[in-house]
């Protein structure tokens, strides 16, 4: 089957998101399935950043490969050409939704914004989702839940190098995540603030990249009086170094008001770390508040910091949660039932069409054309 894989965005930044196609395309060829994927290494670079010519880039290139399915992640900008096309041209297509990006910021889009998400992932025959949050964001657009499948994002289960080091000694708080508004390192920052003469250490570790003005921010609030000290900002780290982190720390603090999913926290509670999370999105999807953490609700510095003083004042309440954390981990979905599953969905779209009689599954080979 051939299957063109379209995952182009106006930057090329490497998030979750990216990594997660980059995985299930991988898995496709596996499966024995001819990917073409579309994104900022395989376009010219005339065609990269540019709305008109990126979207007639998406257009030949999925033109001239003669697919039999299209997969679509996000690419809103660049898809309104070939969604025009997609309605005379009878091509199964599946949508990946990743998170509708209004959900976690302030700036909320224009009703035409809205619209054009609507009718362009309403165009798949399936739209994949990563949460039951981001389904139901899905369906309160009024799309049809019959279209709607969940299949979260897998998570490495890495070494647990548990370590005794500390700051001087002092419980460790560990933040992961870009350097963004929509990640919430401020509330973090001033909730912080709110802990007095507690003894504790906060990393911050992630990309200022994305939004400068932002990390500036962050950086300087942590120089601030309240925190002079007691706050380390790291700015992008490996994933290596990520994992060492969590060996290193007592409590992962995760403050974005709303989350689609959270590989981060998947990656702390493997680790063995409690969490302390807002309530925003799918985190309830991964963290029972007083069992694996507690939940706060978004923007609330106040109440993370009276969440934060549960833990950092009651070393056994923070190993029994780690603790609780760790066996949650173990449940959740692994890479390979990530990819099983997706490409079951992929095949099952293409197949599953009576207006096209495609080959599709484990080892058949699409005739050459």
């Amino acid at each position: 089957m051939r299957v063109s894989f379209v995952m182009l965005g106006l930057r090329d930044h490497r998030t979750g998101g990216y990594d997660f196609n980059t995985r299930v395309a991988d898995a496709l060829e596996s499966r024995g399935h001819t990917v073409d994927r579309v994104h900022h290494g395989t376009i010219p670079p005339r065609a990269r950043g540019g709305r008109i010519a990126g979207s007639w880039e998406v257009l030949r290139r999925v033109v001239a490969f003669r697919p039999d399915i299209l997969v679509v992640a996000r690419s809103y900008t660049f898809m309104v050409p070939l969604g025009i096309l997609l309605v005379f041209w009878r091509l199964p297509v599946l949508y990946l939704v990743h998170h509708l990006e209004w959900m976690d910021s302030p700036l909320k889009p224009s009703r035409a914004r809205q619209a054009l998400v609507k009718w362009l992932v309403g165009r798949g025959d399936m739209i994949w989702c990563n949460s039951r949050a981001t389904l139901s964001g899905l369906s309160g657009m009024g799309l049809s839940p019959a279209k709607l499948r969940v299949i979260p994002p897998g998570f490495a289960r890495f070494d647990v190098k548990r370590s005794e080091e500390r700051f001087h000694g002092k419980p460790v708080l560990l933040c992961v995540g870009a350097l963004t508004a929509r990640k919430g390192q401020e509330t973090v920052l001033r909730a912080c603030a709110m802990l007095g003469g507690r003894d504790f250490h906060l990393v911050l570790a992630g990309s200022g990249a994305e939004e400068p003005g932002y990390a500036r921010r962050v950086a300087e609030a942590a120089e601030s009086p309240a925190l002079r000290g007691k706050v380390s900002v790291r700015g992008h780290l490996d994933k290596e170094e990520v994992y060492r982190l969590m060996g290193e720390a007592d409590v992962l603090v995760h403050a974005a008001p709303w989350e689609a999913y959270g590989i981060a926290l998947a990656e702390a509670m493997w680790a063995g770390l409690p969490v302390v999370a807002s309530r925003g999105g799918a985190v309830p999807e991964l963290v029972t508040p007083g069992d694996q953490g507690f939940l706060y609700d978004p923007g609330d510095a106040r109440g993370l910091s009276e969440k934060m003083i549960l833990l950092l004042d009651n070393e056994e309440l923070r190993v029994r949660m780690g603790a609780a954390a760790r066996l949650r981990a173990e449940e959740l979905y692994t890479w390979d039932r990530t990819c099983e599953e997706f490409v079951s969905l992929v095949e099952e779209t293409a197949c599953g069409q009576v207006r096209r009689n495609v080959p599709c599954g484990p080892g058949v080979a699409t005739p050459d054309r």
